[in-house]
């Protein structure tokens, strides 16, 4: 990819190419038609547990729920048997946010689950739905 190159990775959690595709070929959504008619698609496998928390910090490592450690939707906090919700301080690999950061590109990161606490990067980053609701 050239300098000044632009990606754009548009993740839809719990979304089937079946049902995108049927709504598509209906004139329901013009602007993922568009998306798919300029640019690239494909199914991606789960993870094994297919969930979301352990999905999409496989998806922004490259890495399986071993390797960075997010397997739940909450973690246990040693010594004892406290719960807590995963967060991005339980995963033990970089994300590509970072490593893109970290080599110089500018990154936007919105509303991707796994991204609380924000990593500090060059750019932007609004967390995912697991972060924190005031009240």
């Amino acid at each position: 990819m050239s300098q000044g190159s632009r990606v754009l990775v548009l993740g839809l959690d719990g979304a089937s190419w079946d049902l995108i595709d049927r709504f598509v070929g209906e004139g329901r959504l013009p602007n993922i038609a568009s998306l798919i008619e300029s640019g690239f698609r494909a199914p991606l496998n789960s993870t094994m547990p297919p969930m979301t928390l352990p999905s999409w910090s496989s998806m922004l490592t490259g890495t399986n729920p071993g390797k960075h450690g997010i397997f739940d939707f909450v973690h246990r906090r040693a010594p004892g048997w406290v719960l807590e919700y995963g967060n991005s301080t339980h995963r033990r690999v970089p994300t590509l946010h970072r490593l893109l950061s970290e080599g110089g590109a500018r990154v936007a990161s919105l509303c991707v689950p796994t991204t609380w606490p924000p990593e500090p990067l060059n750019g932007v980053v609004i967390a995912g739905f697991d972060s924190p609701v005031s009240t």
